[in-house]
């Protein structure tokens, strides 16, 4: 039996299929999905589990949030706006 695991762009599950590996006889697939897709595919039964990236429909399924994330920007130590401590997207 496999249990099939997918995660959105983004999403880390190296360390937890690690330690899945190391602890469980169950074969393990992690599956590469689009947010688009992530709660479609989940409730349709061709994955287990999902880590995918929030809001979806919580109704019939049991939602962990693992951790708030934080939008960045990356820019050369150069350009102007690396002169603010904080940016808006209208920046």
């Amino acid at each position: 039996m496999t249990f099939t695991v997918g995660f959105v762009t983004g999403a880390t599950p190296d360390k937890w299929a690690r330690t899945w590996r190391e602890r469980s006889r169950e074969r393990l697939e992690l599956v590469p999905v689009t947010e688009e897709d992530q709660e479609r595919l989940l409730r349709e039964g061709e994955l287990d589990m999902c880590l995918v990236r929030l809001p979806v429909d919580r109704d019939g399924l049991h939602c962990i949030p693992l951790y708030e994330e934080q939008p960045v920007a990356v820019m050369g130590h150069e350009h102007l706006l690396s002169l603010l401590e904080e940016i808006t997207l209208d920046d």
